[in-house]
């Protein structure tokens, strides 16, 4: 694979060595040959400067190659290790934020490929659909057809790829904030219809997640009141009343109308955990 390589870092322009039949002998020589080095992958960073928006092969052979480099040629196959995290970090960061689509993609695809990932780089995943949900702009929304406090359809699929990916943890406490911040931002916007569903079925888990809302653990108990004791007086205060309203005997349907102070999703949630009862 290296002399492959060689040869897409010598050229002074890429599209001139890196056609069709060139791209699959690189992918040949990926899954052929020894692992991919770290060379070689800052190589396909520097070739898809120029490939970027070409051949969609190219765009192909890019997220899988790296994603082979990330999850399977470290000392532990199937885990992203520290230093290749933060080398991705390095690479895909520009002013704090993701700058390309197909960078978000790599690391997309290799959270949901790696049985292990740093969780810190879970929540850089997280970090870049929220902020292009609250500032309007990111990789996410590249013709900017969304607006600043709108989700859209794209976005909501990257978080549930990132909030469920495989081999991942389970739903954490700052999962749950970052759901609810979105949830502020975008609460009067024009929102893809998914964004619900995603909202309350990761809350839930989340929740649920306890063992239930009933028959807690000491352990889990207390866990699970810090939290919404602890988490912000906003999110705490909602999540403490809708557990106290899901478990309630008297009539669901009648408290939700009577409080007006829970939002459309809030209710739907709300509605949710009591069917779980």
């Amino acid at each position: 694979m290296s002399v492959h390589f060689r040869k897409v870092e010598a050229a002074d322009g890429a599209q001139q060595v890196v056609g069709k039949s060139a791209i699959e002998q690189l992918r040949r020589s990926v899954w052929s040959d020894a692992p991919i080095t770290r060379v070689e992958a800052d190589t396909l960073f520097l070739a898809n400067d120029q490939l970027r928006g070409g051949d969609p092969e190219w765009g192909v052979f890019f997220t899988e190659a790296l994603v082979e480099y990330l999850v399977d040629a470290g000392t532990r196959a199937g885990h992203i290790d520290d230093s290749r995290a933060r080398w991705l970090k390095a690479r895909i960061l520009f002013d704090g934020r993701i700058a390309e689509r197909d960078e978000l993609e790599v690391l997309l695809r290799a959270l949901e490929r790696a049985h292990s990932a740093p969780g810190w780089l879970r929540n850089l995943a997280l970090e870049e659909v929220e902020q292009a949900v609250i500032q309007g702009s990111g990789c996410t929304r590249p013709d900017n057809n969304t607006p600043a406090g709108s989700i859209n359809a794209g976005e909501v699929k990257s978080l549930r790829r990132i909030l469920f990916a495989h081999g991942g943890p389970a739903i954490s406490r700052a999962d749950v904030e970052v759901l609810f911040r979105i949830k502020a931002a975008t609460l009067h916007g024009d929102n893809d219809p998914s964004w619900e569903a995603l909202f309350v079925d990761s809350t839930a888990a989340y929740l649920l997640g306890f063992g239930g809302i009933y028959n807690l653990s000491d352990e889990r108990s207390g866990e699970l009141e810090d939290f919404l004791t602890h988490t912000g007086a906003a999110i705490g205060d909602f999540l403490n009343r809708a557990m106290r309203m899901a478990i309630a005997e008297s009539d669901l349907y009648g408290l939700l109308e009577a409080d007006e102070t829970l939002d459309p999703l809030e209710k739907t949630l709300v509605a949710f955990l009591a069917s779980r009862h």
